[in-house]
């Protein structure tokens, strides 16, 4: 199984609607899976095989997410990297990893350059935009030129699918081997015993048959947790973390939107919930505290959200108490490691009111 997979599903699930808001401008789920056929294939002529390391240094947006899926359907690894690492941290990853490949933009250039100097596995840099240096290449050129039809490569349950790097031990940060199998039925267990089955509701699993495999693809749209089609994810969690790339492929289950935030920024995602109506935020502790210590919250309408969810760090009990009395909503804490594909445990909504400062 491939959990690129998951991209296609989504399609033939709920068909082509606006998937992904960035920057100005919402992508279809349709668009972002052809950009992200077309960049697998572009891999694949560049010599990428299966278990070959592809890393994604960038901030969030649509590439990134394009990338990530390409990679999967390559049959490579993801090695999602921290953009603002300096120069010694990237050189090691790289070299850690053993990069064959790297996606990134002219911002972070003059890091690549020097970084790559101690990888000598690391044979292609492609950056995103019309144009690339000498030796690298353009993101767009790559795409316009591959074909949008793709054999996805088969891979083993065992089959790595993300390297996430944590510091969460002394010394260098460790590269973390996650399966495809574990982001499968980490993100398909959370949407049928979490979203589903909290609410009461069955989720209607059918089988998708697959060349060399099969995918479970829940298919209930009821009103569970949000999982309808009214769903809107503000996604402001970095997806160089597994919170955020969780975050993420949960929507493509739950046939959701996604408005997407380069970066956390309080004014941002204040407007960005009263504009586009998000229902669905995940965040942590400092970004609750700062949106409610905030001088103009007051002026931003809010009301549209109905999941608040908080880990990587404890929640202060007044600050969720806080959050409680203003909006009326609980922000439900959870607990998560890299090493177990990053969300373990948690208070669960719809079945009793939350214990503040207990992880479930």
């Amino acid at each position: 199984m491939n959990i690129g997979r998951f991209a296609d599903d989504n399609i033939q699930r709920f068909g082509e609607y606006d998937f992904l808001y960035h920057d100005g401008r919402w992508h279809t789920n349709v668009e972002m899976n052809r950009m992200a056929n077309k960049l697998s294939n572009a891999l694949k002529d560049m010599g990428i095989r299966k278990g070959d390391r592809v890393g994604v240094q960038l901030l969030n947006c649509p590439e990134l997410m394009q990338s990530f899926f390409a990679i999967f359907k390559a049959g490579a690894t993801l090695v999602p990297i921290n953009p603002s690492l300096r120069i010694p941290e990237l050189a090691y990853i790289y070299q850690d990893a053993g990069l064959s490949a790297l996606i990134s933009n002219m911002t972070y250039l003059d890091n690549i350059k020097a970084a790559r100097k101690e990888a000598p596995s690391l044979k292609h840099v492609i950056m995103v935009g019309d144009s690339a240096p000498d030796g690298m290449f353009s993101f767009n050129e790559v795409t316009r030129k591959a074909s949008e039809k793709i054999g996805i490569v088969e891979t083993d349950n065992d089959d790595t699918a993300v390297m996430i790097y944590t510091a969460g031990t002394t010394g260098n940060p460790k590269g973390v081997m996650l399966t495809h199998f574990n982001w499968y039925t980490h993100v398909t267990g959370y949407f049928d015993l979490v979203l589903l089955d909290t609410w009461g509701v069955t989720a209607k699993g059918k089988l998708t048959e697959h060349e060399g495999g099969q995918s479970k693809s829940p298919v209930t749209e009821g009103e569970v947790f949000g999982v309808n089609r009214n769903r809107v994810s503000l996604a402001t969690l970095p997806l160089f973390h597994g919170y955020g790339v969780f975050a993420v492929n949960l929507e493509f289950l739950a046939g959701g939107k996604i408005v997407m935030l380069s970066r956390w920024d309080t004014v941002e995602a204040m407007s960005a919930i009263q504009k586009y109506k998000a229902t669905e935020f995940r965040g942590v502790p400092t970004m609750y505290i700062q949106l409610l210590n905030h001088p103009d919250i007051d002026q931003y309408d809010l009301s549209s959200l109905r999941t608040c969810i908080c880990g990587s760090a404890p929640m202060p009990l007044e600050v969720a108490r806080s959050w409680k009395k203003k909006y009326g909503i609980d922000i439900w804490e959870g607990y998560g490691l890299s090493e177990a594909t990053t969300v373990n445990c948690g208070n669960v909504a719809g079945r009793r009111p939350p214990k503040y400062g207990s992880i479930g």
